[in-house]
């Protein structure tokens, strides 16, 4: 029997101004923390409407790069590697441009470690 649990968890619209240069608009969606260990294993993007496809698509925490898409207009993608995070770990998919219309959407599926 795994010891894995399959969650899904829907992202919210935050103000992304934190990851972007000064001044720069960027559109950011936020996960919010679990106080549980988890594993990032993928991720399905409504991505803005006209966005620029090498725009830098990343899923980060709140100081560090976790895992790159492979394009800003990507619709889902998984890391090469599954990715542990610690909990309380607040999640964030941040695209590095203010550019595009109709705010982005996004679900990320995790799974809750240690569980039978």
């Amino acid at each position: 029997m795994s010891d894995l649990s399959p969650v899904t968890e829907q992202g919210s619209l935050v103000d992304g101004g934190a990851f972007g240069a000064p001044g720069q608009q960027v559109w950011a969606i936020q996960f919010p923390a679990d106080n549980r260990p988890r594993t990032f294993y993928r991720i399905s993007i409504t991505p803005p409407v006209g966005i620029p496809p090498n725009t830098t698509l990343e899923l980060r925490n709140d100081s560090v790069l976790i895992s790159g898409a492979p394009s800003a207009t990507t619709r889902e993608f998984e890391p090469y590697h599954k990715v542990s995070i610690p909990p309380g770990t607040r999640l964030y998919l941040v695209w590095l441009t203010g550019a595009g219309t109709n705010p982005p959407v996004a679900t990320l599926f995790t799974e809750l470690e240690g569980l039978i």
